[in-house]
């Protein structure tokens, strides 16, 4: 993101990287694999931007949100200064308060979105309604029933998809967010959090879940193989995640931490077997990959990290 005051680049500025952030490149065959892109979404903003002959917030508006009647909402960055007694103050992980109170984001397919939650349920609830009744309403139940048919790494076009429910995290510098909605029934939940920390919302998520009785959320049992401190240094280093960046693993108590600056919270994991580890949190599994001995890498939904360090 950027201050007020910071020179911002338009959206080709962006993509050719004039800000501060890489140039966005094709680097792989697409369809290869599946990987989270913030400057796919930037081209998407692009292309919008070309066939409509506006600007991406108003083309939004016009098309999106006003027709869902998510009025107090916009994709505008800089906020405009009518919305400023309106938005929250972001908060780091240290509890200082972000810089400019938000920062600002040109690459608004990707980031921009200012919103809250009982706004942003209403564009779940239009999802819902066309897959559970098929029928075409803002969008024709054939985009949405492909929107939720898992491809790679159980996403669609968009979200993420899941036997039950659909759902898509969300964070900027100073916020954190998470949208859960089932598909056969009418339950939708959105929670956020102005701060890094957002590791409450995974707490709040299971307590609606229990109360309402909604599927897709069962807890998962793992049983914990026990190993030394010597065999668990093994895998300390850093590694490289192509598109992501760089992760930090290192020993902490019975178990390893992972670090990085494109995840919200440090992730525990607990060793299953000798090279099968599992998340804490949501039970996701890590492969570390070894060659003779040596520990070279690490396997985790579909994605491939290289030890480097």
């Amino acid at each position: 993101g950027y201050l007020k005051g910071d020179s911002i680049p338009d959206v080709i500025g962006v993509l050719d990287g004039k800000g501060n952030t890489d140039p966005v490149r094709v680097y792989q065959e697409p369809g290869k694999s599946w990987m989270y892109s913030g400057g796919g979404y930037t081209i998407l903003q692009l292309m919008i931007m070309d066939i409509y002959g506006k600007s991406f917030p108003e083309t939004m508006q016009k098309n999106v949100l006003s027709p869902l009647e998510i009025n107090a909402s916009t994709f505008e960055n800089p906020l405009p200064e009518k919305y400023h007694k309106l938005a929250a103050t972001g908060y780091r992980a240290n509890g200082n308060e972000v810089k400019g109170k938000w920062p600002i984001y040109p690459e608004m397919a990707a980031a921009g979105l200012w919103t809250t939650p009982s706004q942003l349920i209403m564009w779940a609830k239009e999802i819902q309604q066309i897959y559970q009744k098929q029928e075409d309403r803002i969008l024709k139940k054939e985009m949405v029933n492909e929107m939720l048919t898992a491809g790679q790494n159980d996403h669609g076009l968009g979200p993420g998809v899941h036997e039950h429910y659909f759902d898509h995290d969300g964070g900027d510098e100073g916020f954190r967010s998470k949208l859960v909605a089932w598909k056969d029934k009418p339950y939708a939940v959105v929670i956020m959090v102005n701060s890094d920390n957002g590791s409450i919302m995974q707490e709040i998520m299971l307590s609606i879940v229990r109360a309402y009785d909604l599927p897709g959320f069962e807890p998962i049992v793992f049983a914990v193989e026990e190993q030394s401190k010597e065999k668990l240094m093994r895998f300390e280093g850093v590694y490289e995640l192509p598109g992501l960046g760089n992760a930090q693993i290192s020993v902490k108590e019975n178990g390893l931490e992972l670090t990085a600056a494109f995840i919200e919270t440090p992730a525990f994991l607990l060793p299953e077997s000798e090279f099968a580890f599992f998340e804490k949190g949501v039970g996701d599994y890590v492969e570390f990959i070894h060659e003779n001995g040596e520990i070279t890498g690490f396997s985790v939904k579909g994605l491939k990290a290289t030890k480097i360090e």
